[in-house]
């Protein structure tokens, strides 16, 4: 993509920019992500794969990656949101994208396991230097993942930036050469949330307010 590529991802880095597109995708245009709420991360995904013995990472790197936190109904909320750029279809968007969100999660995972690596050997639950040192179960130990533990949610939104209709697969399944549907059924689906000019109805672009803005 070159020269598009880098003004297409500098251009969608703007917090107000990037907070309009996924208002408009998640809340139909509402105001709910505020700009401020947003901060940026580190869009190179690295993860150890489970089962590799070798240890080999797989290393992708995001178009724009930020966490947004917030508070709404008077509770916390933390979403990871990440954007994807396209000048051209990507026949694999479901695969490449769904790629990326589980790498985050295993990521996420993996940072458990490095926060409890230190701490099996301590009581269930005590003070040390005034660190809370909580031992894992057996069960919980392999992966360093307790019973009791979250992670952060991630959307990944990609646009589309052409006038040409997108054609491509817009979920896993579509990719897959399989007609048993019972089978189906148990294979977990991927969709990719799209925003593409073609596909947005005339009225529905007043949807979007960052354009109207300084940014």
């Amino acid at each position: 993509m070159g020269i598009i590529d880098a003004e297409s991802k500098l251009y969608f880095s703007k917090n107000l920019i990037f907070a309009d597109m996924f208002n408009f995708k998640l809340y139909n245009g509402k105001n709910i992500i505020k700009a401020d709420e947003l901060r940026e991360l580190d869009t190179t995904e690295i993860s150890v794969p489970y089962g590799n013995g070798t240890r080999v990472p797989i290393q992708k790197s995001r178009d724009v990656l930020k966490i947004w936190s917030a508070m709404t109904d008077g509770k916390a909320v933390y979403v990871i949101l990440g954007s994807e750029v396209q000048d051209k279809i990507h026949y694999a968007m479901p695969v490449k994208n769904g790629l990326y969100d589980m790498l985050g999660y295993a990521s996420q995972v993996d940072k458990s396991r490095k926060s409890y690596k230190n701490d099996a050997k301590d009581a269930d639950l005590s003070i040390d230097n005034g660190t809370v040192k909580i031992k894992l179960t057996s069960a919980e130990f392999l992966p360093g993942f307790r019973k009791e533990d979250k992670i952060i949610p991630i959307i990944t939104l990609t646009v589309y930036l052409s006038p040409e209709e997108w054609d491509g697969p817009l979920d896993l399944h579509s990719m897959l050469d399989i007609e048993d549907k019972e089978l189906l059924q148990f294979i977990p689906n991927y969709r990719v949330n799209l925003i593409a000019p073609m596909n947005i109805n005339d009225n529905d672009f007043d949807k979007f307010h960052a354009y109207c803005r300084n940014v």
